[in-house]
């Protein structure tokens, strides 16, 4: 249809951190996204990056990051038992084996269970999902097991599951923006560990390669200095009061 709308408002993220990768990658900073008045750290809120130490031996699952995934799940459930969860695996196999952990734990933990019940006679039953089925989802806290990373000699096959696909991109980008509240996200890669060469490599491992980046670091890029003045008399005066409570002020950075 033509002349088209976007939606620019974003509704979901109550932490600013949860949306600003997907701003900048995938709506060329359309969206129009309110910062939270709280840091991610005081507030629990925001992107988390949990490294794994373990080694990936193939065949489509990690069992340790399985393990860890589900013991992250029991716990978010006590912890915020107001908060509904969902946890997303990269592939199948994966989602298989961390249902199988986590089933075994809640068998064991009379009250995550009651509170993993209590939801599902609600709109947000907790759920485990793989990559491909996440579509339409969106929990407060979704829990994401990236599955792959170095095997025992320390290399790491550049091979990602469906992430390679021709939409892997759009599908990590639906994954990455289901949080109301907070992502945590188990690797046990860096994004160092991912190999991206440009027009070779798939959209699916750029989008990879820079949200692993991205909840390393919570930086999606970084202004540098360009020596320009003050462009309008209310930045000057902003300025101004900051350099009399002491900051030093450096005008401009990252402008064009």
């Amino acid at each position: 249809f033509s002349p088209y709308r976007e939606l620019r408002w974003h509704y979901r993220s109550r932490h600013h951190d949860l949306i600003n990768f997907s701003n900048k990658h995938f709506y060329d900073r359309r969206l129009l996204v309110f910062p939270s008045p709280e840091s991610a750290l005081r507030s629990g809120l925001g992107v988390r990056y949990h490294k794994v130490d373990t080694t990936y031996s193939g065949g489509g699952v990690n069992p340790v990051e399985a393990k860890q995934v589900a013991e992250a799940a029991i716990s978010a459930l006590k912890e915020r038992p107001d908060w509904s969860i969902g946890v997303v695996a990269i592939n199948l196999a994966q989602t298989d084996l961390i249902r199988e952990e986590f089933d075994q734990m809640l068998l064991r933990d009379e009250r995550a269970r009651e509170i993993w019940e209590s939801w599902e006679s609600t709109l947000y039953p907790g759920f485990i999902k793989n990559l491909e089925n996440v579509q339409g989802d969106e929990r407060d806290r979704i829990i994401i097991s990236t599955v792959y990373g170095p095997k025992s000699d320390g290399t790491v096959d550049q091979r990602f599951g469906p992430i390679l696909y021709r939409q892997g991109h759009r599908r990590l980008n639906v994954l990455f923006t289901r949080a109301r509240m907070r992502v945590d996200l188990y690797s046990s890669m860096t994004f160092s560990d991912i190999e991206v060469v440009e027009d070779r490599s798939s959209l699916g491992v750029h989008a990879l390669h820079d949200y692993l980046k991205y909840a390393e670091t919570l930086r999606s890029e970084v202004g540098s200095e360009n020596n320009r003045h003050p462009r309008s008399d209310f930045e000057i005066h902003i300025a101004d009061v900051l350099r009399s409570r002491g900051y030093e002020v450096v005008p401009e950075i990252g402008s064009k």
